[in-house]
Formats: C-alpha cells, structure tokens, sequence
C-alpha cells in the first residue's frame, strides 16, 4: 500500500511541475522552448525516480496515470479537458517501467534510458494524438516533431540522471529502503 501511495505521491508531484511549465509558458508564449523543455527534464526525473525507488514494474505507470488525470485540468500535453492526455501520461510511465525492468541491473543506464524514453514518447504522442483529434496550432508542433521527441528524450534523460544523484543521497534511507523491499 505504501508503494502505491508513493507512486500516486510521484504522480501529483509530475503534475505539479508540469502546472510550473504551463505556467512559464503562458507567461513567455513560447511553448516547447520554455515550459516543455522544463517538463521534460522534471517529468524524466520523477518516472526514473519512481523506477529506482519502487523498483517494481507498474508503479511508474500508475505515476503516469495519475499525471494524466491531474493534467487534464490544465494547458500541459494539449488544452485543458483534453482526454487523451490520461493515455499519453499512461504510455509514458509504461515506457518508463519497461526500460526500468530491462536495465534495472544498471541503475544508472536504466535512469537514463526510463527517463529519456519516457519523454520522447510523451512528446511524439503529444503530436500524434493532436493530429487525430485536430488540436488548433499542432501544424507548428508537427514542424518540428522530431525536435519534440529527441528534445524530450534528452531532456528526459538529464532528469534520469539528476533522478539518479538524487536516489544515491537518498537509497541510504529509512523510506527509500522501504520502497525498495
């Protein structure tokens, strides 16, 4: 139970800095530059952090969930009330427990890899499922739809590897060795 109520701790956290970037973005106008490049690194770093702290396939899933659904509230991942943004937080923790349950022997590269892929697939999906169901303004994104996927993938990894550094202060830790067992 404790798992799962970090998870959906990790979640609401994913959520709250991603309202952060909607809000730089409304403030600056610029929309992947300034809040989703910020998004991106800190959303990597929560779904990596999930992965090395939990440790267990599907936590980081439910982080994605419960992202999605706090998003919809709010200008991240597409307008606000746009459904769909429940499946891309959904398929972004999915890809992030993947590459965790594959690399996890190498916590750094798994880091890495979860938080890097993490977002890149949040990112091409952003675009994807603004194409399906018309969003005004995804032509300039579609543009540059491969500077939304391997920015976000970059970006995402850089917070893998912060989510990382931030692990090993930590693992050493009463609540982090509860997590983990």
């Amino acid at each position: 139970m404790g798992k799962l109520i970090a998870a959906a701790g990790l979640g609401a956290l994913y959520a709250a800095f991603a309202m952060l970037g909607s809000v730089i973005t409304a403030v600056t106008g610029v929309p992947a530059v300034s809040g989703g490049m910020i998004i991106s690194v800190l959303g990597g770093m929560v779904l990596s952090f999930c992965c090395l702290s939990i440790g267990l396939f599907g936590y980081a899933s439910f982080a994605g969930l419960i992202y999605g659904i706090l998003a919809l509230s709010f200008p991240a991942m597409g307008p606000p009330g746009f459904l769909p943004k429940v499946l891309i937080g959904l398929a972004g923790g999915f890809v992030a427990d993947l590459c965790w349950i594959l690399l996890r022997r190498w916590r750094l590269a798994g880091s890495l890899i979860a938080g890097g892929a993490s977002q890149g697939v949040i990112g091409g999906l952003i675009i994807v499922m603004g194409l399906i169901f018309r969003i005004p303004g995804i032509e300039k994104a579609v543009k540059m739809k491969w500077l939304a996927v391997g920015g976000g993938f970059v970006l995402g990894a850089i917070g893998g590897f912060l989510a990382f550094i931030v692990f090993q202060n930590l693992k050493n830790t009463k609540v982090i060795q509860r997590l983990n067992s």
